[in-house]
């Protein structure tokens, strides 16, 4: 029977396999945010199955580079947004509007 993996272990697979960072170096830049998301500069609100998110590493989906840690709220936003072209329009389209 194959040994059960915790979710500490889980994560350190997901952090290092996905973002090549090591659960120190998320702890490091979480406590660099002082614990809060890198955009809206709060702390994490979402919960599932009664448990308080992880702020998730945002990253460059080319490069990979790390950018910092978001709530779930901006994580979500700046996925549809990922494009630079696209925000510059949509800054252009609020400015015309104000």
């Amino acid at each position: 029977m194959a040994k059960k993996i915790s979710y500490e272990d889980k994560r350190k697979q997901n952090y290092k396999s996905r973002y090549k960072i090591t659960i120190e170096e998320y702890e490091a830049l979480f406590a660099k945010q002082n614990g809060v998301c890198a955009i809206c500069e709060k702390p994490e609100n979402v919960t599932r199955s009664g448990k308080l998110h992880m702020l998730a590493v945002d990253h460059n989906h080319e490069t990979m580079q790390v950018r910092g840690l978001l709530c779930m709220n901006c994580n979500t936003r700046l996925g549809y947004f990922e494009g630079k072209d696209i925000l510059v329009k949509l800054m252009a389209y609020l400015m015309r509007q104000a």
